[in-house]
């Protein structure tokens, strides 16, 4: 899994913590996720590997969209104001490396090294 930006550290922590408190809590707020109260504490503690991508839509619907994948993920799930101001070419790497750790995010790391987009030169 691709780690946060230090700089969203806090924003993506306390939305974390907010849709801890919408559950009510962490056990509850894990067993609406078929999860350990451990690995919320792991999130928490362990935030600069982020909420894995796929678990985000879960919980902005556990939410109902009141913490959105975009608040607990904002290296994935990039707004469209953000990728806007980047050069033509600064698009294009940035949307092939979100793809590439999507990728790896759901598939895992040795499918990401046998796949073609790995194989791209994204620095």
């Amino acid at each position: 899994m691709s780690e946060l930006n230090i700089k969203d550290y806090p924003k993506c922590k306390h939305a974390l913590i907010k849709a801890i408190t919408i559950a009510g809590g962490p056990s509850p707020f894990a067993k609406y996720l078929k999860i350990s109260s451990q690995v919320v504490n792991a999130w928490l503690n362990l935030l600069e590997k982020g909420v894995p991508v796929k678990r985000c839509p879960e919980i902005e619907k556990m939410t109902n969209g009141q913490v959105t994948c975009k608040q607990l993920r904002p290296d994935f799930f990039i707004t469209e104001e953000r990728i806007s101001d980047l050069p033509t070419e600064e698009k294009i790497k940035k949307c092939l490396l979100l793809m590439k750790n999507i990728y790896k995010d759901i598939y895992g790391e040795e499918e990401v090294k046998k796949s073609s987009i790995a194989k791209k030169r994204i620095k």
